[in-house]
């Protein structure tokens, strides 16, 4: 199921529907993520609440997952970095 959840995803993020982690995480469940891009769900957390913490590795592990490019990874993340910066 996951799988298929992380398919579904990388096909709407190629689409444009999703841009940024928080509405990928609406979809596609936290831990099973966290375990394909190969760290634990806590860390990812900590990124999730400090995007500075992620690195080149979590993006190309996301791209790898979810079967999209790691310049679509990238923007996930900075699109998620920008959206918090607004809210503080």
């Amino acid at each position: 199921m996951s799988k298929q959840k992380h398919e579904i995803a990388g096909k709407l993020i190629k689409q444009g529907e999703i841009k940024t982690l928080s509405e990928l995480f609406h979809l596609v469940d936290r831990t099973p993520f966290s375990r394909g891009i190969g760290t634990t769900p806590e860390r990812l957390s900590r990124i999730l609440i400090n995007l500075e913490l992620a690195n080149l590795k979590d993006i190309h592990n996301t791209s790898e997952l979810l079967g999209i490019t790691p310049e679509q990874a990238f923007s996930l993340f900075e699109a998620e970095f920008r959206s918090k910066k607004r809210r503080k």
